[in-house]
């Protein structure tokens, strides 16, 4: 069946009745991730993917804290 792949929609097929939106930010977070599966071929996936997103979460809070520091320095 063929997908309807325009950059604004959602990839569903063209005569579903239902149409699925998807977050903003999602394609990147899941690329990101499939493209450290590929790199590091982890035995366990599920695991590998469990740590790489406390990883992504743990770098995105070290960032807010230097943001919030800037913030009350200037």
């Amino acid at each position: 069946m063929p997908l309807n792949c325009s950059k604004n929609d959602a990839m569903v097929p063209m005569n579903s009745k239902y149409r699925v939106n998807i977050p903003l930010g999602l394609e990147s977070l899941l690329e990101g991730l499939a493209g450290a599966v590929l790199r590091e071929q982890p035995v366990d996936i599920y695991r590998f993917a469990a740590e790489y997103f406390e990883k992504l979460l743990a770098s995105r809070d070290e960032v807010d804290d230097l943001l919030s520091s800037l913030v009350t320095i200037c």
